[in-house]
């Protein structure tokens, strides 16, 4: 297998989570589960701009008014540890990751 071949088979699981799958086409409920392939070399924040951009809604609540850091009603979930730990949004991608975009609740 040549390894333009395996480029094109890198990809990432997305896991849309709670209410935040009405923004990503599903009912508010249980999870919607994207799957997004990407190109040696390319990172988190990347990836993530070309998933949400097929989802305006969820664009616009992953990302904040710059579009270049996130918003402040999701929580991005790589690997099961919070953005900023292990991942940021400029880590580049190996392949085979999940992310889980969870809806953040608020309220008193």
């Amino acid at each position: 297998m040549s390894a333009t071949s395996n480029a094109l088979r890198a990809s990432v699981t997305i896991e849309v989570t709670t209410w935040a799958t009405k923004l990503a086409g599903g009912d508010g409920t249980g999870s919607v589960i994207l799957t997004e392939p990407f190109a040696p070399g390319e990172t988190l924040g990347q990836v993530l701009h070309r998933c949400s951009a097929r989802f305006p809604e969820l664009d616009a609540a992953l990302w904040d008014c710059t579009r270049q850091g996130l918003g402040e009603h999701l929580e991005v979930v790589v690997n099961g540890a919070v953005l900023g730990v292990v991942h940021d949004l400029d880590s580049q991608l190996e392949g085979g990751e999940c992310v889980v975009l969870l809806g953040q609740f608020m309220g008193g």
